[in-house]
Formats: C-alpha cells, structure tokens, sequence
C-alpha cells in the first residue's frame, strides 16, 4: 500500500491521472480512501496557518474520483470521517489561529478546504451503487422481463441490489406498482406485477426481516387507503383483493432450504473448523500451570459466574466487597482469549471473522457436526473447556478492579492481567433466591449483598434510553446488552456495561489518541421522540401487550448500533462504550483486549500506534460486513424451523 499512498501524493510534474486512480480505485476503493484521510490530516495536523493547501486540494479532488468510481462503499463512515474533518479544522481555527503570522489568511485557506470538504459530502450523499444504477436504468428504459431475466441468471446478486438511501429493488418496485395503481395505469400494473414475481423465483434473492416490513407496509398502507370506507372499498375490491394476493406472495416466497450446509454455504456461514485450526489450537492449550504467566497476578477473592442455566460459555465473573472507608471494591473478570492464544494466530483470526457466536431456535446437525444450537467463533474444546471460567480451576483473565462510592462514583479503577479461580457457577435464578430469601452461605451472602448495593448505586450514575431498554429486552440479539432492570439481571448488567463505558474511556480519554473498537450507537432525537411518543400512547391506551406485538416492528425502524474506531452511544446514554466482556463469544471484545495488550500493559510507540490502527479498522469493516449475512442466515434459518413443526 506504501506504493499506492507515494502515488496518491504525486508532484506537479508527475501527478496521478484521472485513468490510474479510476484502475486503483475499482481495485482498492475502501483502502485508498483510509489512505487518502490519513494524508489529508498529516497535512492538517503541521499546518501553521502560512503554507498553501494544495496538497489537500489535490486528496479531496482524488477523493471524489475514488467516490465516483467505488459501487460499495460505507457512506455513514465515510460521511463520519468527512464530518471529524470539517470539526478539526473548526478547531485549528479556534486554537492556534492566534500564533499565525497572517491571521486572516491562514484562516480563509481553511475555510475553502471546508468548502471543498462540502462538495465531497454532496458526492457522498447522491452516490448510487453501480449495481442498482445498472439494473434499475435496465428496469425502467428496456421494460423486457426477458432481458432481465437474463441479468438476473447471469449476475444472481444484482437482484438483492439497494440504492443510495438503502432501500432494496424489491421495496422500490411496490413503491412503483403502487403508482401504477393509484393512477390506473394498467399497462405498468402488469409489468411490475410480473417483474416483482420474477424477483421472488430468484433462489439469489435474500430479503432481510426489515426489508420484509418495509415492503408489507407499503401494501398494508394501500389496501387500507382503498379501503378505509365502505363505499370506497366496493369500488377498489378488485385492487384490494390483488394486494392482498400480492401479500401473500410476498409472504411465502421463502426459499425452501432444509439442509444447514446449504443455508449457510448461501450465507457463507463456516459451521465448522478445519483441522489445520484445531492443529494450532491443541499446541496452546497445554496442561495449565501458573509458571507459564509470571506476569500474571493471581487474585484470591471470592469470585462467582452468573449466567443462565443453559449457557456453555463462561465468559464473565464478578467479585465485591466492603472496603474500610466505606467505598466498594467491585471485581469484573473476563475470559482471557489472548491469555491462551496469540493475537497473530489461526483459531483467532477465524474467531474475529466469525463476527460472534451465532444463537439458533433449535438443535440442527450436518454430515460432520452436532453443535447444538449454537455456531461458536471458536471451538468448544477452547470456550466451553479450556478458557471458560468454570469454577473451582485456575483460569486466565482480564481483572477490571473498580472502587466505587455508596453514591455510584468510580473513584480509582486498575485493569490487571490474572489468573483467577472462581468459587461458583451460579445461575440468576439462584442469585435471585439469595436476593429474596437470603443463604447460609456466607461468602456467597455478603458478595450477593455487596454488588446489589453496587448495582443500585451505578443505577443512579447510569440512565439508558427508555425505548432502547425496551427493545432489547424484548429481543434476542446478542450483540447487544440485554437490559433487563431486576434482581441478577440488574447486577451483571450494570458491571458488565460500566466496564464498557470505562475501558472506552481510557481509550477515548488518552492524550495519545490510542486507538479502539466502539460500539457505536447514534439516533436521530426526532425520530426518537416520535417513537417513544407512539409507544406512550399505545401503552396507555392498550396496555404493555400491546407494546410487546410492536416491538419486532418497532426494532426495524430504531436504528441498530454496528462497530467504529469512534463514535457515542445513544442507547445507553454514553459517550464512549466498547464491548469487552464476552471474549468467547464476540469478536470486537477480542480487539479490544487487543488494543489493551498494545496501549495498556505497556507504552506503545507511535508506530505501534498507528499500526494498531490500521489494524483496527481492517477488522473493524470485516466485522461489520459479517452482521447482515448473519442476521439473514438466522430468519431463513428460524422460517425453515418454523415450517419443519
């Protein structure tokens, strides 16, 4: 890539031309615009206010060329980006204008750079993928269902094709079916009925959950504009029953996959480890011995797992007490994957590209495997055996050390590298008998009692969006925590979600600028509030049952939160927040305890820094790209389930 970025930089005499970046760019799009941001603020970070910005000139220019020839690109990131640029200039201005020789002029030099910066953003915003420019200009200019049929055998992906607002083919066809009949327009009725059953035979097409309501809503919508008064239903009830019709289509177009190894071959979903990976796994998963971590502190506390009674995975641990001044000493231990394994090895770079463990309705089973109902990122014989914290064994882990005040304050916290060795495997319902009913247990008693006191005191410190509480607890997505204000629920909540918002913060907070994968969470207030409004007066007026019959709806519409090297979240009310706690389950929380082992157990130099990074953010758009296949390989895979019974 070195060679790409000397090219990107050009001189006068020998700059890059518009027919070389275009070649670059169809190769290496996503790559060359990283490079492109890192040189646009190397340039803005030595500016003195007296030089002239050419060279920014020039990168924003290539910028917009790359724009124009990527089809895929991530236009929230590279929106995010073109916005925490506009910002640093903001702030240059405001912090050294006043060292400049020529104020004035080092000042309107950087106004036309955020100028400049805004006719990227334009770029941005009205990019449409080539794929949907492509088939959509065929759809509306050649109207010939054969021709299409054609693309449609020969490129079987374009069918799922979406366009610059990410909205799929299918829903813009309904959108236009939709004029066809509202206009009586009964020569484009018929073709876009045609085409839209043309779409669902594709055995390539894969409609997401929120595609799918996205499109019954634009048929429920109709039928009830048609039919919203008696007289006026008589007169539409040929239209309205051809709706209808539709609908069901629409319904029952699921491919009929009953095979797991097929579903997941569609999906590229690995269900299996190759025996090279299990190979490297078995030369580090030795026989434990503390003589192998000297550089580990052993912890002798009373430490429990709480979890529920089905889980396999031990990932988290948590251990409280009283301190003499009053203050509580709250431990939250993780599973350790890079105590075991080398961030460089096999088993871990599968784990990350895995994303995170997926978590099915029922048991499947293939030629090769039973895995039960889960597919995990790594193999049982690591998370469920060798690294999970099964009690009364030495494990390694991540030991997040929080002193905390009766009033929730953190006032001192350490992040240690341990070896522990928890006492129980305690399930929440036995955590909550003990909260209720009290045990004679009295280690066991004093810590339940200890971290219910934390718990309620971090309550106060932490306030969570009221809809976003909602849904996720409504919901079954692992990725996020499940928010769930009672009793265990309520303890490993809080500890595990402070301990996200703090590692965060000595990322975020770091004068050094170290780099960290965020989970980011960002919501627009207007359409918050109008959702929050609608749930208020449904609840009011029908009840709690009410809300949970809308939840799945309203999941599709409240926005989902994904992976960035920045970023607040806005579900849980933070600024800064990671996941961390569930190494064995999640891929990010690997990265982080990797950023860690970087910028926490030792000072990194600036090169360690940078290539950490980079590092981050390749994974980071791996990770990323992984969410959907995942979630669309769950439904077809819980809709065959469903079809089995």
């Amino acid at each position: 890539m070195k060679n790409i970025e000397n090219r990107l930089k050009g001189t006068s005499s020998n700059p890059i031309s518009s027919k070389e970046l275009a070649s670059l760019a169809s190769k290496n799009g996503e790559k060359i615009i990283d490079i492109l941001f890192k040189l646009i603020n190397e340039e803005l970070d030595t500016y003195n206010g007296t030089e002239n910005l050419d060279s920014i000139y020039r990168y924003l220019n290539h910028l917009n060329g790359v724009l124009v020839q990527t089809s895929d690109i991530n236009k929230k990131a590279v929106e995010r980006r073109l916005s925490k640029l506009s910002s640093k200039i903001d702030r240059i201005i405001i912090e050294h204008s006043n060292k400049w020789p020529d104020r004035k002029l080092g000042i309107k030099k950087l106004e036309k750079v955020q100028a400049k910066i805004e006719t990227v953003f334009d770029e941005v915003d009205k990019k449409e993928p080539k794929a949907y420019t492509f088939i959509n200009t065929l759809i509306e200019n050649t109207k010939n269902l054969s021709s299409i049929e054609v693309v449609f055998e020969k490129m079987p992906s374009i069918v799922n094709a979406k366009d610059k607002d990410n909205i799929c083919l299918l829903e813009n066809i309904i959108k236009r079916l939709i004029i066809s009949i509202e206009n009586n327009e009964d020569e484009d009725l018929l073709y876009y009925t045609n085409l839209i059953s043309l779409i669902l035979r594709q055995k390539s097409l894969s409609i997401s959950n929120n595609d799918t309501r996205n499109c019954e809503q634009l048929l429920f919508k109709e039928i009830n504009k048609l039919s919203y008064k008696k007289k006026k239903a008589k007169a539409n009830s040929e239209k309205i029953e051809f709706l209808n019709e539709l609908l069901e289509k629409l319904r029952s177009s699921d491919e009929k996959v009953k095979d797991i190894s097929m579903l997941a071959t569609k999906y590229s979903i690995p269900i299996s480890f190759d025996e090279r990976l299990i190979e490297e796994l078995n030369m580090y998963t030795t026989p434990f011995s503390e003589a192998k971590y000297p550089n580990r502190v052993i912890i002798d506390d009373y430490i429990i797992t709480i979890d529920g009674g089905g889980a396999i995975e031990i990932d988290d641990a948590l251990s409280c007490k009283k301190l003499p001044n009053g203050n509580y000493l709250l431990g939250v231990h993780i599973a350790s994957v890079l105590g075991y394994l080398p961030y460089e090895s096999l088993p871990v770079q599968e784990a990350i590209s895995r994303h995170s463990s997926i978590y099915l309705p029922h048991p499947f089973q293939n030629s090769e495997n039973d895995f039960n109902k889960t597919i995990p990122i790594l193999p049982y014989s690591f998370s469920a055996e060798h690294a999970s914290l099964l009690p009364n064994a030495p494990k390694l882990a991540r030991s997040y050390y929080y002193e905390i005040s009766p009033s929730g304050e953190v006032v001192n916290e350490r992040f240690l590298k341990s070896i522990i060795n928890s006492k129980r495997k305690a399930t929440y319902q036995e955590i909550n008998d003990v909260l209720e009913n009290g045990t004679i247990n009295e280690p066991l008693q004093e810590l339940v009692t200890n971290l219910n006191q934390v718990a309620n005191a971090l309550e106060k410190s932490y306030h969570p969006n009221e809809l976003y509480e909602g849904l996720k607890e409504a919901s079954n997505d692992s990725a996020d925590l499940r928010v769930k204000m009672v009793g265990a629920e309520k303890i490993v909540y809080l500890c595990s979600m402070l301990t996200g918002h703090r590692v965060a913060s000595f990322f975020a907070n770091s004068k050094e600028g170290y780099p960290c994968v965020y989970r980011v969470h960002e919501v627009d207030e207007n359409l918050n509030n109008q959702l929050q409004a609608m749930v208020k007066s449904l609840t009011d007026n029908y009840g709690g049952e009410q809300y949970k019959q809308l939840s799945s709806l309203l999941s599709g519409v409240y926005p989902r939160g994904w992976y960035d090297l920045q970023g607040s979240h806005n579900g849980l009310g933070l600024d800064h927040y990671c996941h961390c706690t569930s190494e064995l389950r999640r891929a990010p929380d690997i990265l982080v305890e990797h950023a860690l082992e970087v910028c926490y157990d030792k000072t990194p130099t600036d090169q360690e820094i940078a290539l950490l990074e980079q590092e981050l953010r390749e994974k980071t758009n791996l990770i990323n790209s992984r969410a959907k296949p995942i979630e669309w390989f769950t439904e077809e895979f819980s809709k065959v389930y469903r079809k089995r019974r």
